[in-house]
């Protein structure tokens, strides 16, 4: 009884893992992201690459409030990304953030993160520009861990309508493609969600309730299975 009372509260935490670059974590992405893991009654664990605040970028009328109560949380200080024991949580989420391929996409602890999830079969969802930490799973003695795994992430398209595209260090849509994983992609600004076994990711911010919502789905099917088998 102990051990599966132990276990049950594992399947229960969730890392949110947010860039700590200063081009930021899209607020819009973010909000919704952390409502929903909250009222999912997930517990929440946020991570960043040296434990850095997170700028939350592009705030509008409807997140700047919610964005200033929850920084007065002590739970909104992320905790360092090279801390974070993978075995502790049963699902990582990366929201929609601009900065992410300058600081997660080469992330060594990152990297670590996801080999863990994928090796212990455990939840990983990934939305927009956040997509770039998937990235980081790859060394030069071992194939990149989303090879042959379908995943979308946003198109060349609608990065190249950003100002700053010349300068982007990476492009996941090139970089997946050139090392063997299934990219999709739909019309620019739309709703797109990748399910690929453990693997969730969404093409945009405007795909972050749709790709959050089908991670709570697998978290709450994965504890009605682990409440069956213990009995």
């Amino acid at each position: 009884m102990a051990t599966h009372t132990a276990a049950s509260a594992s399947k229960k935490n969730c890392l949110l893992v947010v860039s700590s670059a200063p081009q930021g974590v899209s607020s819009q992405s973010f909000v919704q992201t952390y409502t929903i893991l909250h009222q999912a009654q997930l517990q929440i664990q946020l991570a960043s690459p040296g434990g850095a605040d997170s700028e939350l970028v592009n705030q509008d009328d409807a997140t700047r409030k919610w964005i200033a109560d929850f920084k007065s949380k002590s739970y909104s200080h992320p905790i360092a990304l090279e801390s974070v024991d993978a075995s502790r949580y049963s699902a990582v989420v990366i929201p929609h953030a601009p900065g992410a391929i300058f600081d997660l996409a080469k992330h060594k602890s990152m990297a670590e993160i996801l080999s863990s999830f994928i090796k212990e079969d455990k939840l990983i969802c990934a939305i927009g520009q956040g997509c770039a930490a998937l990235c980081s799973a790859r060394s030069a003695q071992q194939a990149w861990q989303f090879k042959n795994r379908c995943i979308t992430s946003m198109s060349v398209y609608e990065l190249a309508r950003q100002e700053d595209f010349s300068s982007m260090p990476l492009i996941v849509e090139d970089f997946a493609k050139d090392n063997g994983a299934i990219h999709s992609v739909a019309a620019a600004d739309g709703l797109h969600v990748c399910i690929d076994g453990n693997i969730i990711t969404g093409q945009n911010e405007y795909s972050t309730l749709t790709a959050v919502q089908n991670l709570v789905l697998l978290v709450n099917q994965t504890r009605s299975r682990g409440a069956v088998n213990s009995r």
